[in-house]
């Protein structure tokens, strides 16, 4: 794929933004685990993936590939319990053999999409790594240099806002008064 007619967004404007544009276009080495060939369909442009193949394309690509096989490859390794289960439900004589074999491969199966280790071994095999850095080879803009727009009471709080408490006074402690309070001693000496 030619990588020329890509233009990444202007990196002044923010530059995570910009490293994800440039990283998009890294080329990256992907296999295809599958028995066929896989199509793979963005936005309209076709992206053909032969069976037990290495394929070099950009990571956005790559990216979604790598969901798509890895559903695909672990629906298989289902659909052949749920076959193994109907095959031994069968051999006992059981109702609803379809039903009940489904239920099983629901209930007991290791081979989930939302198993994460399954997903962490599927991607050793299918992602093989990073072929080619897009973009390193251009220096970054010259960029200008920062204003703090802060106000001068938040630079000044900004500064020691983490700062642990320290006290040169002894605290005073807070005693709980014995006795009720004589209300007519108390009016008595805040008249006088």
């Amino acid at each position: 794929m030619d990588n020329s007619a890509f233009t990444p967004p202007d990196p002044k404007g923010d530059a995570y933004k910009a490293k994800l544009a440039r990283e998009a276009m890294d080329t990256i080495a992907v296999y295809n685990i599958l028995d066929t060939d896989y199509i793979l369909d963005w936005s309209g442009d076709k992206f053909r993936f032969p069976a037990h193949t290495e394929k070099r394309v950009p990571r956005y690509i790559a990216r979604n590939f790598f969901k798509e096989i890895k559903d695909l490859y672990i629906h298989k390794l289902q659909q052949e319990e749920v076959e193994k289960h109907k095959e031994k439900l069968i051999a006992k004589g059981a109702d609803n053999v379809v039903y009940q074999a489904n239920q099983l491969a629901l209930n007991t199966s290791k081979y989930r999409t939302d198993n994460i280790e399954l997903m962490k071994e599927l991607k050793t095999k299918i992602w093989l790594g990073v072929v080619e850095k897009y973009g390193l080879d251009v220096p970054p803009p010259a960029q200008a240099e920062k204003v703090d727009l802060r106000s001068a009471e938040e630079k000044i709080l900004s500064e020691d806002m983490d700062m642990p408490y320290k006290t040169t006074k002894t605290p005073v402690t807070v005693t709980e008064q014995k006795y009720p309070i004589n209300k007519k001693k108390l009016v008595e000496e805040v008249s006088k």
